[in-house]
């Protein structure tokens, strides 16, 4: 009796640790499995993560199926034993593009025009706030006065002092919600002039680094985060913008709590490219000149990038790029975290003596690994420098698709 209880009991406990191990595992699937798949000849469908297995639902062995577009189900379990998500998986042919590496200058307008500050205008003697009385705020994106659209700064102030202190309504985009408001401006005690206390811009420039360019349309990805407002965070609305070439002549180095920076200057005021689209996942253009000459390579599916060594295209100094070793620390499939998905350590001694690690301007940079362009660098470390973050090099050619299809 005792021993049939004793086998009970130790089988409960079996069961329960069988149980457990088998709900940690599940979490461990999902968390390290992708929510869609791509596959290519070359890629297959299984993720660089012991103890995880994937097959094609419903199939015995299959590597490959169908023509690009085809479909069809991938199962991810657990040691092969417990099946935990199914997710669809999409045939593709491996895209082939020229690596970049090459720094870029960025000369945008925006749509409409960008609240930067909210101040006081003196009038009649008193203290006015009108933009603030408004509703306004910093970040705003102001499109169109009495439904008017805004050709830029100049247009925004003359419509000011064509009111002469009358009510306009003002179009404007906040965090992606359009709006609508009434704005009156005040006469300035300094110059009699009509002022709304409102402070705007309508373009902005900077530098960022070459990722791929696809040959065949001149189409070209950088940065691989968008160009976001300083005061908001949110994306700055592109409305045209130029490529221009750009020479690097010196480097702030990083540091614990201070990112080091790429300084540069454009070497030349002629366009090389247009600016097509400003997006989380990087900035995107056409180009018409040759910013260099880089390898030709294969995008590496996000399942065939995986932790261990890897290497960036960098420039440092003038406008050619060099290859430094760095290492990928850690890989994960977060939808939510796309500019993200990689977390990077520079190991290179050359490249941590020039720039202690990574720094502004390095966005874009192309990830090698195992002969594929894997992805990009997008963001350091300010606590510390040797590390940072990077996004798939998959993630930036499906933007890139879209506006292939879009012509």
């Amino acid at each position: 009796m005792k021993k049939s209880k004793f086998l009970a009991r130790a089988a409960a406990l079996s069961a329960a640790f069988f149980a457990g191990v088998c709900a940690l595992g599940s979490a461990y699937v999902w968390q390290h499995t992708p929510e869609r798949l791509s596959v290519t000849e070359d890629s297959g469908i299984e993720v660089p993560f012991t103890g995880i297995e994937a097959r094609y639902t419903g199939q015995e062995e299959k590597s490959v199926f169908g023509e690009k577009g085809a479909t069809t189900q991938v199962e991810y379990s657990f040691l092969g034993i417990v099946p935990v998500k199914t997710v669809t998986a999409e045939k593709e042919e491996q895209p082939m593009v020229e690596t970049g590496g090459e720094p870029f200058g960025m000369r945008m307008l925006t749509s409409g025009v960008t609240v930067v500050e909210i101040s006081e205008v003196m009038s009649g003697g008193a203290v006015c706030r009108p933009g603030e009385k408004a509703g306004l705020q910093a970040g705003d994106v102001i499109e169109k006065v009495n439904g008017e659209t805004l050709t830029g700064s100049d247009d925004f102030i003359a419509r000011i002092q064509e009111s002469a202190g009358a009510p306009v309504t003002l179009t404007y985009d906040r965090g992606g919600q359009t709006k609508e408001t009434t704005l009156s401006a005040v006469c300035s005690d300094s110059d009699g002039k009509w002022r709304c206390g409102l402070w705007v811009r309508d373009s902005t420039a900077g530098i960022g680094t070459v990722t791929f360019v696809d040959e065949e349309s001149g189409l070209f990805a950088g940065l691989g985060h968008g160009v976001c407002s300083s005061e908001t965070g949110e994306l700055l609305p592109l409305s045209k913008g130029d490529v221009l070439r750009v020479t690097i002549n010196g480097v702030i180095p990083g540091a614990v709590g201070a990112a080091g920076e790429l300084r540069g200057y454009f070497s030349d005021d002629t366009a090389c490219g247009e600016l097509l689209k400003n997006t989380q996942t990087g900035m995107y253009g056409r180009l018409t000149g040759s910013l260099g000459d880089g390898e030709t390579r294969p995008i590496a599916m996000r399942q065939q990038v995986h932790e261990g060594p890897a290497t960036i295209l960098v420039t440092t100094e003038g406008s050619t790029p060099k290859e430094y070793d760095i290492e990928i620390i850690s890989v994960n499939y977060d939808e939510s975290q796309r500019t993200r998905n990689l977390r990077l350590r520079v190991t290179d001694p050359e490249l941590l003596e020039q720039t202690g690690g990574i720094v502004q301007g390095f966005s874009g940079s192309p990830i090698l690994q195992d002969g594929y362009l894997a992805g990009a660098v997008t963001h350091v470390l300010v606590n510390s420098p040797q590390e940072g973050y990077g996004i798939f090099a998959e993630t930036m050619w499906e933007e890139c698709e879209q506006l292939k299809k879009a012509g």
